[in-house]
């Protein structure tokens, strides 16, 4: 599981004391940073960040962690409080459906929700989303937007990832994302990408023109070949014999 103590050593080396605390959303693989709202001004200075500043930092830490983030903007103390109390009365409710629960204000007593469900689909998103208006009108909160997502159970290894491209390159992403559905229900095609570029930068693919990937060196020493019938060689012969040309 990935480590915030990184994310917060960079945090404390570049002085970024707005940024009270930094947490991993593991189902998206998303790091999130906390800003209270009383810390976000027109023009940045010490001790104060603005939304541009925020922007800034928040596209440095991508590109240096290569992973997504979100600033959360809290309201005041109670904001951990409140997003918990809410998680709590959801699985209560829904039958501990709710896996995860994130609130970021966008505006005075205005949040925007996200919602981690085990099962989603559409009368499970209706019921819960009435539900939580409820809750927040009753606390005087709107509702600005909620964004959903339903976490599968498993997603593909890097190894696993660079065994198919190597059996089915070159191949593009619409291509490797129909080969994985066969063994995951579902990957985002996001995710995928995101994974695909960190293969690229570590060396072991590389994208051609085209859009398709294929190994690099790097990458042919480093997929294990199998055994018999399992071996990725095999599969890869076999590939290549039913590819029309």
């Amino acid at each position: 599981m990935f480590s915030t103590e990184i994310i917060k050593n960079y945090i404390e080396e570049k002085k970024h004391d707005f940024i009270f605390d930094v947490r991993h959303r593991p189902s998206d693989d998303v790091i999130l940073l906390y800003v209270p709202q009383e810390k976000i001004i027109e023009k940045s200075k010490k001790g104060f960040t603005s939304s541009r500043q925020l922007e800034f930092i928040k596209k440095k830490i991508e590109a240096e962690y290569e992973m997504p983030v979100e600033v959360v903007v809290t309201q005041s103390e109670d904001h951990f409080e409140l997003e918990a109390g809410i998680f709590q009365i959801l699985n209560r409710k829904f039958d501990d459906r709710v896996l995860a629960l994130y609130l970021s204000f966008s505006g005075h007593k205005k949040v925007n929700v996200w919602i981690d469900i085990e099962g989603l689909n559409k009368d499970i998103l209706q019921s819960i989303e009435k539900h939580l208006c409820n809750i927040l009108d009753e606390a005087n909160i709107l509702v600005n937007v909620i964004s959903w997502a339903s976490t599968e159970p498993e997603l593909p290894t890097l190894a696993s990832i660079l065994r198919e491209i190597k059996i089915y390159q070159p191949i593009d992403l619409d291509g490797l994302l129909k080969l994985l559905h066969k063994n995951f229900y579902s990957i985002p095609d996001k995710w995928l990408n995101r994974k695909l570029d960190q293969l690229r930068k570590r060396g072991f693919l590389r994208r051609e023109k085209n859009g398709c990937y294929v190994l690099t060196a790097l990458a042919v020493a480093s997929v294990p070949a199998g055994t018999r019938y399992t071996s990725s060689d095999i599969e890869r012969a076999l590939a290549l014999g039913k590819r029309k040309w």
